[in-house]
Order: C-alpha cells, then structure tokens, then sequence
C-alpha cells in the first residue's frame, strides 16, 4: 500500500491473533501488501472463508508459546550432529548430555503431537484452495514422518531412551538438510497467520464484499472502533463525492469507514458492513489527518499537494484510484482553499472511473461547481435546546447547519473575552 494509506494499528489489532512473532510478522506483511489482482484477492478470500466455514474445529487452534521457542529453535538452529549418539556407545557419552537430548526430543514429540492429534491432518471435507492446500499437506507429510505417536507411546509407557532419541534426531538432520523442516516453519507460520485473521473476521461479524464492475455500493457500514456505531448507506455515483457537516458530526469517522471497506475488501478480507460491491481500483489513498510533517520538513499544505500529485499521476496512467480528502486545502488561506479546490474537482472529472471523497467546510465553492457533476452529502445535524444534537447519519446534499458560534458561546468565552459589536 502506498505509505498514504497505512493500515491503522488498531484496526490490525482486531485480526492479530497469532501466538508466534514469525506469524504476527506475517500477518503485518499482509496489510502492507497492495496492487493485488483480483485472482489473488478471491484466492484469500476462498481460504479465508474455508476457514469460517470449518471454524467449529479448527477455532480452538493453540499451543504453548514457550514449547514454540524451544522446538523452533531446535529444529532450525541445533546441529543434530551434536546430540547424536552411535548405538551402543551411547553409553559412554556423559549422562547431563544424554538427559538433554532426550528432553528436547520428548519436547519436539509432544508439541508436534499437539498438532497432528487436533489439527493436521484435518478432518475429511476440510479442503482448502489447492496452493493453500498444499502447504496443510507439508505440514501432514512432516508430522507423519517423524512418527510422532510411536514416541509418545514409549515415553507414556517410560520406555523412551537413547536410542528413541537417536532416531528422531536421524530423521530431523535428514530434513534440516533436505530443508523440508524450513518449509515445515512456513507453511505453519501462514497456516496462523490466516486462522488469525479469520478469528478476526469472525470475531468482529465482518462480510465478504462481492467484486464487480459497477460503483462502490455500501449497505449498513460501520466503524469497527466505534462503540454502538451508526450504521450507514453508501452508493457512489459521480466519481467526484463532497461531504460536508459541522465538526464532531462524523464526517472523518464516516470517510475513515468507507476507506476502511474499500481497503480491507482489496485485501482479501472481510469488512465492517452488512453488504459491500466493489469495483477493483489500482491505487489508494487516504489523506486524512494531515498534519505537519516534520521529519521531512513539509508544511501541513505542501503533504497536501504531495498527496494530490500522488494520486493524479496515477489516475493520469490510466489506474483506477480510490482517494479520501479530509479537508482538502485547509492548510491553505480561504480565498486560495476555494480557488484550489475548485480547480481540483474541475481536473478529477477526467477520471470517471476513479473515485475521489473530499470533505469541506467550504461552502463558499458551491456557486463554482454549477456546471460539475458531483454528489453533495452530509452528516446530519441540527441544534435542539440550544444545544447541537449529531445523528450521524450519512444523507444527500449539503450541511446548512454551523454549531461555531453557538460552541464558542456556550463555552462561556464571550463573556471572558468580550462581545464585540459584530455579534
């Protein structure tokens, strides 16, 4: 994803899950990952819902994380030959040695045995999409090989020895070397990182959203952050969409929404609405929050064309782009924001298949979009008992109210300060 569209951490916090830093590092490579097509994008979605369709078994997938440390870094780092021991001379090895091999292969036994007893191999009708598949079946076909259950039954039965030991270590060289047991690691590493984002999926009641030409269509979307939030509608028409509405009133939470569905959707994922259809877009942005960006010596103005250029060059190639504008131009003077972002919408027409939001409190621009097709909404409000009241609902046209003075009064700062003869 371009770095303007960052998947917020929290929002990853909600489908982070795993129990092993190589799965959450996984995990957080798959929410940089962007311009996927839409064969790869339905790909993770058909694993993904094989396993919401399975969860009732696959849901109580766990094991310790210090046994995790431990056989990890056995069976990748140890040098076997180093614990190895030739037949009947094993006896004369000192006993601290041989104690130690042999608790690290009953360590290896029963982690393993954990995973092949409830999870692998899966129960019959469990069939994942043939890639995804064959890394379940690398999982099984090491499993399988170390026969596991032999060595747990002689340990049960205090049988379990030196020569136990010996063997297991043979067969874990022979795959170290053969780097079936570094394949074993990853295919195991993205087995929890997908079971960790579909007890996300699962966990927040998100939905599919269904690809198609056409525009972005949003039934009951939400903010999956946003306690008891109100759930909205959402069909774009023109590519060009002005949001509007006093402050507070929700206009960067409901922006941040339909960005949120867009992303997570192309992605792969589930997202925070009832129904979603999409249209497949090619770039991404999300100017929303812009502040100052001192580490690069950019005024909160100059990100502002940065961002725009972005995605304009990448509109002018040709791609499909879908780009949020949190008050655009604020960074600027009045008079020049109004110009500025009229000569904006103006030039984002030639883009019809893209899809720009922008939000404003700049009703001075209205006169200038006559001749412009656009689609005005806001979020309602309205002022009861001399108070502002927000229902947060998404409707058509644009905000008539403005809560600035009736904030500025009833924070008491007229009398403080003074009234002037203008109010």
């Amino acid at each position: 994803m371009p770095i303007t569209f960052q998947m917020p951490r929290e929002i990853i916090s909600l489908f982070d899950h795993t129990r092993c830093r190589p799965a959450r590092l996984l995990l957080e490579d798959f929410f940089r990952g962007g311009g996927l097509t839409l064969p790869q994008i339905l790909f993770r979605q058909n694993v993904l819902k094989t396993f919401i369709r399975h969860w009732k078994h696959l849901q109580h997938f766990a094991y310790s994380r210090y046994d995790f440390e431990e056989v990890q870094t056995f069976t990748t780092q140890a040098d076997y030959f180093a614990y190895e021991f030739p037949g009947v001379w094993a006896r004369m090895f000192p006993s601290t040695n041989r104690k130690l091999v042999r608790g690290k292969s009953v360590q290896v036994m029963f982690f393993f045995e954990r995973l092949e007893a409830f999870y692998f191999p899966l129960p019959e009708g469990i069939e994942f999409p043939e890639d995804f598949q064959e890394k379940v079946d690398r999982i099984q076909r090491v499993l399988s090989r170390l026969k596991i259950k032999r060595g747990v039954e002689a340990v049960h039965k205090d049988r379990f020895g030196d020569f136990h030991a010996s063997m297991l270590l043979k067969e874990l060289q022979d795959m170290k070397h053969r780097k079936h047991l570094e394949q074993f690691w990853e295919a195991f590493y993205e087995f929890e990182m997908y079971w960790s984002l579909a007890k996300g999926i699962v966990a927040q009641g998100l939905r599919f959203p269904e690809f198609r030409e056409g525009p972005v269509s949003l039934e009951g979307f939400y903010h999956p952050l946003v306690a008891g939030a109100v759930r909205n509608d959402f069909t774009s028409g023109p590519n060009i969409v002005l949001l509007t509405g006093p402050n507070m009133g929700g206009k960067s939470t409901a922006m941040k929404s339909i960005g949120l569905c867009v992303m997570l959707g192309h992605l792969g994922l589930g997202v925070p609405a009832e129904k979603c259809r999409l249209p497949v877009f090619d770039a991404f942005l999300a100017a929303v929050n812009v502040t100052d960006d001192i580490s690069s010596g950019l005024s909160h103005y100059m990100q502002e064309i940065v961002h725009l250029k972005n995605v304009v060059e990448d509109a002018v190639t040709g791609k499909r782009c879908f780009a949020l504008f949190d008050e655009l131009f604020s960074g600027t003077n009045t008079e020049e924001a109004v110009a500025l972002i009229l000569q904006t919408i103006q030039g984002l027409q030639r883009f019809p298949s893209s899809l720009f939001i922008i939000s404003t409190h700049l009703h001075e621009i209205r006169p200038g979009l006559a001749n412009i097709r656009y689609e005005a909404l806001h979020m309602e409000a309205d002022i009861e008992n001399e108070a502002p009241r927000h229902t947060f609902r998404l409707k058509p046209g644009w905000s008539e109210v403005k809560f600035g003075r009736l904030l500025f009064e009833k924070s008491g700062l007229f009398d403080l300060l003074g009234r002037s003869p203008s109010f």
